[in-house]
């Protein structure tokens, strides 16, 4: 090929990449293998939690509670509690999804479910007493309530009692409340069934996919607490579940950022982030990109970070990264995020009220979607007809700003992005 004619080969491929892309009125439909279903952070929000049970696809309703369709594997990124007043409702339903469908449900651990080992650790006396109920708790009851402030969660003590109350049709006292928060994590308690029930870190092997709450990267890869470093992917995680399983003493440091790095530690997949400093995605290094893509990861799936009212994908041509966390979302609405063997898909809704839909296809080298344009990272599609793309990023007080592209802009971004040696 002469080099007068790349320039012209590169625009042709790029308008037939961006023309021909136009996701799905629907998220992509059963393969021959497992579909993935992918919720996270919840965090008490119940009308999220119904949402997603609605318009997955994925679930039925029967008088037992819930089952999970044939085909899908449903993975809960992990925190499920503090900021909604839903909680002991959305832990039962995982709990019983996985009692009822333990090969293909996964749930995980987040750190919002782990620091309440923290109220199984203070309160320890009175939970071995079996939480008396004529007891004055005041003292602890205001302990209780500065834990939840120091944990970024001060609603969660009233969460709970406005709970409690639409399921008793009453008032509820502080002493009720306190009791409820000490019955979850007592040994038959229902925190303490999902602490049984979930893991850190999973592998689906259908759709080779890698799923925790927070991050991986450089320090995290590899990394059990007092185990020699693993180098395998798939013999790490297992390490770290069998670790975990335990919940040995050190899992609270495991789940909690460290002082010389606030809002993160890098050491941990459950409070590591795929973010700068501005809170903006940033993929790990290549380093941790090439392993995954040796190890035959195609992508791998997290939460913990909010990222707007919709998922975010970061796309490279070998891995992809899904970004889950949309808790700061102002929709009262779940994005459904669903994962075969061939591509990505997500259907959500902006603060706009547009419809918003991605597809990313495991195999494609030419797709606007997930790549970042003079600093804008194209997230999808907005509108019925699709043709106009929405890009997001973080601005100053961690504000998420959105700007819509049309086709021409990609095609001229990505021509900015692509050379011939990418395409051929």
């Amino acid at each position: 090929m002469t080099p007068a004619f790349r320039p012209l080969i590169l625009s042709l491929l790029l308008l037939v990449a961006v023309a021909t892309f136009n996701p799905p009125a629907r998220a992509a439909g059963h393969p021959s293998g497992d579909v993935v279903v992918v919720l996270g952070d919840l965090e008490g929000n119940g009308e999220k939690f119904d949402h997603f049970v609605r318009h997955s696809h994925a679930f039925t309703a029967g008088p037992n509670g819930l089952s999970l369709r044939e085909g899908f594997h449903f993975v809960f990124l992990g925190d499920s509690i503090d900021r909604g007043p839903s909680a002991m409702r959305i832990i039962d339903a995982l709990n019983q999804l996985k009692e009822n469908h333990p090969e293909r449900v996964t749930l995980l651990l987040g750190n919002r479910d782990l620091n309440k080992l923290v109220i199984k650790h203070k309160f320890s006396a009175i939970i071995s007493a079996g939480i008396p109920a004529d007891v004055d708790y005041s003292a602890q009851i205001e302990a209780l309530k500065e834990f939840f402030k120091a944990a970024n969660a001060a609603g969660a003590f009233e969460f709970r009692r406005e709970e409690l109350a639409a399921r008793t049709n009453r008032e509820i006292s502080e002493n009720e409340v306190f009791r409820s928060f000490l019955s979850d994590v007592a040994p038959d308690g229902r925190l303490s069934k999902y602490f049984r029930l979930a893991q850190i870190a999973y592998v689906h092997e259908p759709t080779k996919g890698l799923f925790l709450h927070g991050a991986i990267g450089p320090k995290s890869f590899g990394y059990v607490p007092g185990q020699a470093r693993f180098t395998r992917v798939r013999s790490w995680v297992n390490a770290l579940n069998e670790w975990a399983a335990t919940l040995p003493a050190e899992i609270l440091d495991y789940q909690r950022p460290l002082p010389e790095t606030p809002g993160k530690n890098d050491s941990s997949v459950i409070y590591g982030r795929f973010t700068d400093t501005s809170n903006n995605p940033v993929l790990p290094p290549e380093e941790i990109i090439d392993m995954l893509a040796k190890e035959g990861i195609q992508y791998v799936s997290a939460g913990h970070t909010p990222t707007g009212d919709v998922p975010v994908i970061m796309s490279t041509p070998r891995v992809k990264f899904i970004l889950a966390d949309n808790s700061y979302s102002k929709q009262h609405r779940s994005s459904i995020v669903r994962i075969d063997r061939k591509a990505i898909s997500i259907s959500g809704l902006m603060v706009s009220g547009q419809d918003f839909r991605a597809q990313v296809s495991f195999g494609a080298r030419v797709n606007p979607i997930g790549r970042t344009m003079d600093g804008w990272r194209v997230l999808g599609t907005i509108g019925t007809g699709g043709d106009e793309y929405v890009a997001w990023r973080v601005g100053d007080g961690f504000k998420s700003l959105y700007r819509s592209m049309t086709p021409a802009q990609v095609r001229e971004g990505l021509m900015q992005i692509f050379t011939c040696k990418d395409l051929f």
